[in-house]
């Protein structure tokens, strides 16, 4: 009887979910009032000024990232390229919505490959991997029926606004990056420790954690080679056509 009790709870969460998704894609054209019709606050576009781009640099580490997502995985790599690209007009809009530069949509490449439905060990959840105290510090409901960390809309919404409010605290997109990944308390640290506010620098010295110090570049090197994927051998071979 409890084993029946779980399969049928584990159903009924999958078939909402799958309803959620079949929203979503119904309603990704018009993404404000999608998230209007949840409850999820959007605030108005004038009240964001366009943050600096985001600089996409060519080095020994990120020819190292390069390399690796071109003959260790170009499966998976290419995967979520074919997945970006049903998501990232949206994802673009919103973006833009907040002033955050096109380029750095390419966390969700890394984070999920851009599965909605991405899962790690250690709990984080969604395109973003978002863990339960984020979700619910940027307005998403987080519960046994609906988790809302699994919808592209309003996880993409939480998303740009925690993306943006780490750009400000620290006034760099690389810096930024590394607080989406480790926290901001632990870049603040390494910063301290180094009496440097150069992500490369901090990299060097060993003052962030070694997934920290490979996911910037990465994110460098999934928006290199986004911009032209046959360069990097990912031909038709791996590219799916929409």
């Amino acid at each position: 009887m409890k084993s029946f009790k779980v399969i049928s709870f584990l159903f009924l969460v999958s078939l909402f979910s799958a309803c959620m998704l079949l929203d979503v894609k119904q309603s990704k054209k018009d993404w404000r009032s999608y998230a209007s019709s949840h409850g999820y606050k959007v605030e108005d576009s004038g009240y964001f000024e366009v943050l600096p781009p985001f600089p996409l640099i060519m080095n020994s580490p990120v020819q190292d990232e390069i390399n690796y997502f071109m003959f260790n995985d170009p499966g998976a790599f290419s995967e979520g390229l074919n997945r970006r690209r049903e998501l990232m007009f949206t994802i673009r809009d919103i973006f833009r919505h907040y002033g955050i530069p096109y380029q750095v949509l390419n966390v969700a490449l890394i984070e999920s490959t851009f599965r909605p439905d991405a899962k790690s060990p250690a709990g984080a959840v969604g395109l973003w991997q978002f863990m339960k105290g984020t979700a619910h510090e940027y307005g998403l409901k987080v519960g046994y029926v609906r988790d809302e960390r699994l919808d592209p809309i309003l996880s993409t919404i939480a998303a740009a606004k925690l993306l943006r409010n780490l750009y400000l605290d620290h006034k760099d997109w690389y810096l930024a990056l590394a607080a989406y990944n480790s926290g901001s308390g632990r870049v603040k640290s390494a910063i301290r420790k180094s009496g440097s506010k150069n992500f490369w620098i901090l990299v060097r010295e060993e003052n962030l954690p070694k997934e920290t110090a490979r996911f910037v570049p990465k994110v460098i090197a999934a928006s290199i080679i986004e911009r032209n994927p046959s360069k990097y051998g990912f031909k038709k071979r791996y590219l799916k056509k929409n």
